[in-house]
């Protein structure tokens, strides 16, 4: 009887085992089994058709937003000096690494205090997300970040920092440190967030927030995003070596960008009364 059951054990293992294998395989093979070329209109993915949730990116009306009143807030805090690792996943390409977090308490939590410890930095050009008059901005800069407290939150899986930028005579030093020095897939590079946050009023930002999605396969819900305007500065010369990856390339998506369409707005976008400063931690 006992070697019975330990034969079914063993069996149920195998079993298992093959369902992960076939599994990650399958994933794997389906990598590169969508697009960009329809704006991920035709993804058919578990949750990219989702009516029940506010899908991202969003087509935002800042007059069509709320203030948060206190007692929430929000606290973004970034290192300063850190290693990050170069990826190239094709449809983007990010830069992985610990570099930072942010606290906040908000209308969309059950429980107050909840901490995303930042897990990557991605790129989308053109923008994903659109403003005003469909104000659609050449590059969004996406900071990715994993809900880390210790209480569990039901149906809450991330959260992301969108900053946007628009065209200026001058180099941003926060790209350059990077940009057309990166030869090789999981390259260790040195970055200096400072770059990122010019030493005067911009570096307060007015910030939109609301409950969205990834904006890629599979377009899991419950992410919460933070729009900071206004946008930062990008040179011609450094968007081209954005564009040429996927906007102005004819083998990517057709030449049409790695953003997704940006969806109605079907939520509350709440609004930051007073402009938020981003603090800079030395380590």
């Amino acid at each position: 009887y006992q070697r019975r059951v330990h034969g079914i054990i063993k069996m149920v293992k195998l079993m298992n085992f093959c369902i992960i294998f076939v599994i990650i395989s399958l994933l794997q093979s389906c990598a590169l089994c969508w697009d960009y070329k329809k704006g991920g209109d035709n993804w058919q993915f578990l949750y990219c058709n989702d009516t029940e949730s506010q899908q991202s990116p969003i087509l935002l009306s800042t007059a069509n937003t709320r203030p948060f009143a206190p007692p929430f807030y929000l606290f973004p805090r970034l290192r300063q000096n850190l290693k990050m690792k170069y990826v190239d996943y094709y449809w983007t390409f990010v830069l992985e690494g610990s570099c930072g977090n942010i606290y906040t308490i908000e209308p969309f939590s059950i429980i107050h205090g909840l901490t995303f410890e930042c897990q990557f930095i991605e790129f989308h050009a053109p923008a994903e997300h659109v403003f005003d008059n469909n104000k659609h901005y050449p590059l969004e800069m996406q900071i990715r970040m994993e809900y880390s407290s210790g209480t569990a939150v039901p149906k809450l899986t991330s959260s992301a920092f969108s900053f946007f930028f628009e065209l200026s005579e001058q180099d941003n030093p926060f790209l350059a440190q990077f940009l057309g020095k990166i030869t090789a897939n999981n390259t260790m590079i040195d970055i200096d967030m400072s770059g990122l946050l010019p030493p005067d009023i911009v570096t307060q930002y007015n910030i939109y927030s609301y409950r969205g999605s990834r904006t890629s396969p599979l377009c899991e819900p419950n992410v919460n995003w933070y729009l900071l305007l206004p946008p930062l500065k990008i040179s011609k010369e450094q968007l081209k070596q954005f564009d040429s990856r996927w906007k102005d390339n004819p083998q990517f998506a057709d030449g049409r960008g790695n953003n997704r369409n940006p969806k109605v707005q079907n939520t509350t976008v709440f609004r930051y009364p007073q402009r938020i400063s981003i603090l800079l931690l030395e380590s």
